[in-house]
């Protein structure tokens, strides 16, 4: 139960919890911060959501960054992504590492990317989310289908269609970028990393795939410069990041550094999406 103050100053008790105290019942994060008397008190924690089976699943919320709504949905202890495996348990902030395949169908309006140089995530050194254009279902998160322009170049599979990008560590946004290349020259391997979200198997090219956002440009990631980026190209593996509130190319190829960059060659990402 919690103590709402529904309208001009009139409090009333609502149930909320359930099931030995997690709290409930809704598809998403975000739809269980719809009810105004709830957005602004529902805590982070583990929540009774509503899979794509319709089945009751226990997920992690993140209710506090940004406005808060956020699904996490999988976790990486190093950069190299080819070694995280779909997993039907809970991915919440203490599970193992992998992508969560309860949710393929959830439908996508921003997707964020965490990552610290240790567990810690107050040791965070990158940290950034993509609002798209136009939403998409969790199982399209990688994919050309947006990409009628080929606006990345070349047969890079990315993340395409992005309306703006927000550094949520340097509280900046970027209006320009468009695309975060996740693969170069891959050959539509993007539908391999979507069945992370929707099969028991997936694969992750070894030498490729990564997370990245740029402060200014409009593209960043694979063979492009980045201001943060997380994960490999050809087969170099690195976070990399730069300063707080920078807005700059740090990252470059092959896990590279430019002016003012720092990177570590182990680190531990989050992923959500709301």
């Amino acid at each position: 139960m919690i103590c709402a103050d529904l309208e001009n100053g009139k409090f009333q008790w609502i149930e909320v919890m359930t099931n030995g105290g997690i709290l409930t019942n809704g598809s998403s994060c975000r739809e269980l911060m719809e009810p105004s008397y709830l957005s602004f008190v529902l805590p982070n924690g583990l929540y009774n959501l509503i899979d794509s089976n319709m089945d009751s699943v226990t997920g992690y919320c993140d209710m506090t960054t940004d406005g808060g709504g956020w699904l996490l949905i999988g976790k990486s202890f190093q950069p190299a992504l080819n070694n995280l495996s779909p997993t039907s348990e809970p991915v919440t902030l203490t599970s193992a590492q992998g992508w969560s395949n309860r949710f393929p169908s959830i439908v996508v309006n921003d997707f964020r990317v965490q990552f610290s140089g240790s567990s810690s995530m107050e040791q965070t050194i990158g940290h950034w989310y993509h609002h798209f254009a136009r939403p998409r279902l969790l199982a399209e998160l990688v994919t050309s289908r947006f990409d009628n322009a080929n606006v990345c170049g070349g047969d890079d599979d990315a993340i395409t269609d992005i309306e703006y990008t927000v550094d949520i560590r340097g509280g900046t946004r970027n209006d320009n970028q468009i695309c975060s290349k996740f693969q170069d020259g891959s050959l539509n391997s993007f539908h391999e990393f979507n069945n992370c979200f929707n099969s028991t198997r997936c694969a992750i090219d070894g030498n490729d795939g990564s997370f990245s956002f740029h402060g200014q440009m409009t593209i960043s990631g694979q063979d492009s410069q980045s201001t943060a980026f997380f994960g490999c190209d050809d087969g170099a593996c690195c976070a990399c990041w730069g300063p707080t509130g920078g807005r700059q190319s740090y990252c470059t190829n092959d896990c590279g550094l430019l002016s003012g960059g720092s990177k570590l060659s182990s680190g531990y990402a989050w992923f959500y999406v709301r």
